[in-house]
């Protein structure tokens, strides 16, 4: 789901920034259909977007009408599929957050994300996304920042679940990247970006094939 969600959660974000709210709606009512845990990085992001262009008032009922909309036909399908009622947004909170069914599949310290989750998941692009974090757009970061807190108060913790929260994230690492690159020689830039590209291919094999 994390390979479908990420994407689906970028794109609608930019559309939101964009004022595209129609096509952004859909799109996030399809990534909240994947994983509701989308919906933790999607709420900043159209939040910055479409209520920062429209007002809650314009904003908010065609949020309301795409989520019950998304929500009846997830309910429809799943349905069908199970051959009896099922919603599985509601399975999905009941079991990791009311019955806390996911701590069977171990618990982290409330701070696994920031200490060790976020920094396994960008690897040698950290340092890259460190130093354009501090003086990024409030919008930005708050998409990334807002679901990471969140999920960081659930016991169970992944690092499949940092997958949403990246794009955000590597578009500052790709800020960091415009400014070394006017500021250090070519040569040096040159030979950190290639260094980097290789760390991130070796990384990419070793989650596809190995882990």
């Amino acid at each position: 789901p994390g390979a479908v969600e990420a994407p689906l959660c970028a794109w609608a974000a930019v559309l939101f920034g964009r004022r595209r709210a129609p096509a952004a709606l859909g799109l996030a009512a399809l990534a909240v259909a994947v994983r509701p845990t989308a919906a933790l990085m999607l709420l900043p992001a159209w939040w910055h977007g479409d209520v920062a262009a429209r007002g809650l008032r314009g904003a908010l009922p065609p949020a309301l009408l795409a989520a019950a909309a998304a929500s009846a036909a997830l309910c429809a399908c799943e349905s069908w599929l199970y051959g009896r009622y099922a919603f599985p947004p509601l399975a999905f909170l009941r079991f990791n957050l009311l019955s806390g069914g996911a701590a069977a599949f171990g618990l982290h310290a409330w701070h696994w994300y920031a200490t060790s989750g976020v920094p396994q998941a960008l690897f040698t692009l950290l340092p890259a996304v460190a130093a354009r974090a501090a003086d990024a757009p409030v919008a930005l970061s708050t998409i990334f920042a807002v679901p990471l807190a969140a999920l960081s108060l659930c016991g169970h913790k992944e690092l499949r679940f940092v997958q949403a929260a990246m794009p955000p994230m590597l578009a500052l690492a790709g800020e960091s990247a415009k400014r070394w690159r006017r500021a250090w020689r070519p040569r040096a830039f040159a030979a950190t970006a290639t260094a980097v590209c290789l760390s991130q291919a070796a990384l990419a094999l070793y989650l596809g094939n190995a882990h």
